[in-house]
């Protein structure tokens, strides 16, 4: 059966959506989500835990994930200009990390995440939230995907070409299987 594609209407448009991710590296999964995202109306990109990089979890630094992020949606095609890249710190406060995503992003109707942390800490604070169609969660997920580093024709395949040049060009390919 057919997923049906959330339908939002907030009597003003264009809706802004915000959708929120590490991008440790942007893939696949990412971009489809971000396709949902454009087709709803403007897209606010946060890029979390901005201050983390050369660690695990977070190989990657903000500004080499932005710019990953960046060349990944050229080469998808997507309208640069219905979208906004916010690199956000984390906090040791859930609630005080909702309200610095709210002061350094601009405003936004519709939170759109599949992660249920990040959905229920926006619905307290009365956000409409939409849970994605998921492509492929337990294949395009940035751990599987960093777990998978050493081998280059699985984590190769999980990231849009783009990404892949970037850390071949900028020799990040050590970074990325170590942290």
């Amino acid at each position: 059966m057919a997923r049906r594609r959330p339908t939002l209407s907030t009597g003003v448009s264009p809706i802004r959506i915000l959708v929120v991710g590490r991008f440790q590296p942007p893939h696949l999964g990412h971009m489809h989500l971000l396709k949902q995202a454009a087709e709803l109306g403007e897209v606010i990109v946060v890029v979390g835990s901005a201050e983390k990089s050369r660690v695990t979890n977070n190989p990657f630094s903000c500004r080499e994930r932005l710019e990953m992020l960046k060349q990944a949606l050229v080469e998808g095609g997507f309208d640069l200009s219905k979208f906004t890249l916010t690199p956000i710190e984390d906090t040791h406060s859930n609630e005080l990390w909702v309200a610095r995503v709210e002061m350094l992003t601009p405003k936004f109707d519709v939170v759109m995440t599949g992660n249920s942390q990040v959905g229920d800490l926006f619905r307290a604070k009365g956000y409409r939230v939409v849970n994605p169609h998921q492509l492929k969660p337990r294949v395009y997920n940035g751990s599987a995907i960093r777990r998978a580093s050493g081998r280059k024709k699985v984590w190769e395949k999980s990231v849009p070409k783009s990404v892949v040049n970037f850390i071949h060009t900028h020799k990040l390919l050590k970074v990325f299987q170590t942290g």
